[in-house]
This record gives structure tokens, sequence and C-alpha cells, in this order.
């Protein structure tokens, strides 16, 4: 059996990220928190494909992968990739598994993002918020 892959979207535009605040009675470990979005892929799909297609889901945006920032792998044993993302678009329409999503300053990204999501993020991306 192949292993489940995610991607994740850290999607700047003029000096902010989007996050997303997922439904306190979903499935999934960050039920409740505010977290970086991303998604499933698919079986067929590349990355790319399932980064457009979850944001498209999710916040009701089309965003363009920039690059590759870091990858992990979860506790359950999921690959997750990380890739910069860009939009032209601001206004975010709230998918089926969010009760909000917002865009945050870049420098209040760590104080609004759950614990138990920043706990996750590789190394890369914590410093990437760092320099951010």
């Amino acid at each position: 059996m192949e292993r489940k892959r995610a991607v994740v979207a850290v999607i700047e535009k003029d000096g902010k990220v989007v996050l997303g605040k997922k439904i306190q009675n979903s499935q999934g470990t960050l039920r409740g928190e505010w977290h970086i979005p991303g998604e499933t892929v698919e079986d067929s799909e590349t990355d790319e494909q399932a980064i457009k297609r979850g944001m498209m889901e999710e916040m009701g945006i089309n965003v363009d992968v920039v690059g590759f920032v870091a990858s992990h792998t979860t506790p359950k044993g999921t690959e997750v990739n990380w890739y910069l993302c860009k939009t032209d678009e601001e206004e975010l329409i709230i998918g089926s598994d969010l009760e909000d999503a917002r865009w945050i300053m870049l420098g209040e990204v760590s104080t609004v993002a759950g614990e138990l999501g920043q706990s996750l993020w590789p190394k890369e991306i914590q410093a990437l918020f760092e320099k951010m």
C-alpha cells in the first residue's frame, strides 16, 4: 500500500498569509485550531494539482505554486510537502471543513496558529516565519 501524501500551502499576499480554522467537531488532528491550509493528495494528482484543487475547495481562491519549501512525515506516517504559494485574490470563501479563514500578517502567524499545528511545522517553515 502506498503511503498517504498531503500538501500544505503557505499562501502569501501583500505581507499576509492565509490561515484556516478547522470546524471543532471535524475529523482530524487540527480540529478547532487555526492552521496553514493543506490537502490530501488524491491518487493520480501531482502536489501542485492537489494544492490548486484544495485551496479552491477550502478557501475559494486560485493559487500559483512558487516553490517547494520543506517536507516531513506525520506521526501517522503521512508524507507532507510544504509549498510557498501566491494569489491575486483577497476574498476567502470557506469550504466544508472550515469554520473561518482569514489573512494574517506574517509577523502574527506564529501567535494565531494553534500550538499543535506549529509543533508539526518543519524547521524550514518555522524559519520562514521568523524571517518573514
